[in-house]
């Protein structure tokens, strides 16, 4: 690949810029966008990435092809780089996920990529957009996808740095002005389409809730009950420690004791949290597509896939090769 883009500096006049957009499981789509690109030999110069767009992007420009991408992604088990924490200031502390991020891009630097990579996350000290462009690549990808109160924020330099997307969701303000043809990998939907997806998948989300709960609140359980079997229960006799450690373990679960300290999760509660999400995403979407102007939208169509379905690598990769192929005739046009 590196050869490749040799040529491209060489031969080619024009230079193309790609923004690969935020949209966690959705993300998988660039792959495909990124798969018809190297098949018809179209040269990226500079790559934008935001949250999961940025990872996809580190890798890509870190030296593996659209198609190696695709394998790691069918075969990352994504439930096992949870390393869930007590929410203190998110569910999920995120050591496991950099340490996965740095040994596949082998801990290079920025000045090491090829194409050219810029990555755009948001400083919570002072409500900014940052554009990463050199030093750690790793830290970067890593401040980029810090979902806010799910992944902890990434402390670079003493600021707090998380998603991206909360100032940029297309990734576009991060190729503003530089590029002849910038392309765009456009990962919203229709506010209506949303909703129906959102309450297809509010079950999902109840899973990915209870699974927070269960490991967060679970480990803080086992170390109550092992302190009181061991001070209170053995004190009894045999049969009655038994059958009252039996009880206390059925009365004393995880669910229950989140229900009891803060209510059940209620469906309705899931579906106005994304709702509100959906709607400013949206904005911004329109926001900067308007500043920025691309000169093509790729926009992959998934009607059923959710921010969580990362099991449907194939799905989400195909939507995006559907959506790059249509738009391939446009591109080359413009590079001509």
């Amino acid at each position: 690949m590196f050869i490749y883009y040799i040529c491209y500096i060489v031969y080619m006049k024009k230079k193309l810029g790609l923004a690969l957009a935020g949209g966690a499981a959705a993300g998988l789509c660039h792959i495909g966008v990124l798969k018809v690109f190297e098949d018809n030999e179209i040269y990226i110069n500079s790559i934008s990435g935001v949250s999961f767009g940025a990872l996809i992007g580190g890798l890509y420009c870190s030296g593996y092809s659209a198609y190696k991408i695709e394998d790691i992604a069918k075969q990352t088990d994504w439930q096992r780089l949870l390393d869930f924490t007590l929410p203190i200031n998110s569910f999920i502390r995120g050591r496991k996920i950099e340490n996965k991020i740095r040994d596949l891009v082998k801990n290079k630097q920025f000045n090491e990529l090829s194409p050219r990579l810029v990555i755009t996350a948001t400083n919570l000290d002072s409500g900014s957009e940052v554009v990463f462009r050199d030093g750690d690549l790793t830290s970067a990808i890593r401040a980029s996808i810090a979902i806010p109160g799910i992944i902890a924020p990434k402390r670079i330099n003493k600021q707090r740095f998380c998603d991206g997307a909360l100032v940029d969701p297309t990734g576009v303000l991060g190729l503003k002005g530089k590029y002849d043809v910038l392309v765009a990998v456009d990962l919203s939907a229709p506010f209506e389409t949303s909703i129906k997806l959102i309450k297809s998948k509010i079950t999902k989300e109840n899973e990915l809730i209870g699974a927070i709960g269960n490991n967060i609140v679970g480990n803080f359980l086992k170390l109550v009950k092992k302190n009181i079997r061991e001070k209170k229960f053995k004190k009894l006799p045999r049969l009655l420690g038994n059958t009252v450690e039996t009880i206390f373990d059925r009365l004393f679960t995880p669910s229950r004791l989140m229900n009891f300290f803060s209510g059940s999760i209620s469906p309705q509660m899931v579906d106005i949290v994304l709702r509100a999400n959906q709607i400013v995403t949206n904005r911004l979407y329109n926001l900067n597509f308007e500043i920025v102007k691309p000169d093509i939208i790729i926009k992959p169509k998934r009607s059923y896939l959710g921010w969580v379905d990362f099991e449907n690598v194939d799905e989400f990769v195909a939507a995006g090769e559907r959506a790059a192929k249509k738009a391939l005739p446009r591109i080359k046009k413009l590079l001509k």
